[in-house]
């Protein structure tokens, strides 16, 4: 059966009631705590109601001055064994994989730098690494063609305003005032240009080869290679 501290002042409850209606509370309370079982009786429902209410508190407190007993209790047993809790693992974050351009990607970046490299740019490899990740990108997640990139490019660079303004490839997966991409904005501008010249997509790429020359993985241009040092 549990226990439970009867507060005083609960009991001021009987002064008004008959000897037998207070018999009648005890046993319902008895009852109450041996099965946790109201009585059917409504005035006995109204009565022991405050009773229940005490008594459900001291079980809830008792309860939980068991557990926090228990804890450290437990807590005390590993410490004489010389044991400790063993602390949860750290998940570690994945390192982030450093990028590695694509060969189709490291091939723009070189033809960008050969073709239109301002005189007064400094550049090194790492710009160079961030010019084939905006190609990359292009290519996989925005999904343009590499001829539309190249006649993008092209157009750009010899439009009178941009041919100065446009002075590297970080700015094709930019936005303009509008909110649309450098690379659509330039791509449409080749287009209307070609249409207008009466041009084929082809020829924009490149002609017939001269003997020894090579073809460019990227814009499709046939171009001489750079004879090694001896």
């Amino acid at each position: 059966m549990p226990k439970f501290s009867l507060n005083t002042e609960l009991l001021a409850v009987l002064d008004d009631m008959p000897d037998e209606n207070a018999g009648m509370l005890f046993k319902a309370i008895k009852q109450y705590l041996e099965t946790s079982e109201l009585p059917s009786e409504f005035w006995l429902q109204i009565a022991i109601k405050p009773f229940v209410t005490c008594i459900q508190s001291e079980s809830q407190r008792r309860s939980e001055i068991s557990a926090r007993r228990s804890e450290v209790g437990r807590k005390g047993g590993l410490a004489k064994a010389g044991k400790t809790e063993p602390k949860p693992e750290k998940i570690k974050p994945k390192k982030k994989e450093k990028y590695q351009p694509s060969k189709d990607g490291a091939a723009f970046a070189e033809w960008f730098l050969k073709t239109y490299k301002p005189e007064s740019a400094n550049i090194n490899s790492e710009t160079l690494l961030k010019w084939a990740s905006v190609y990359d990108d292009l290519i996989t997640k925005d999904k343009k063609t590499k001829e539309d990139v190249v006649n993008a490019v092209k157009w750009a660079k010899t439009d009178e305003f941009w041919k100065t303004n446009f002075l590297s490839p970080l700015k094709l997966r930019t936005k303009n005032k509008e909110g649309i991409y450098y690379i659509d904005v330039f791509i449409q501008k080749a287009v209307e240009h070609l249409n207008s010249k009466k041009r084929s997509k082809s020829e924009l790429a490149g002609t017939a080869p001269l003997p020894g020359q090579l073809r460019h993985p990227i814009t499709g241009e046939w171009y001489f290679p750079d004879k090694k040092k001896a």
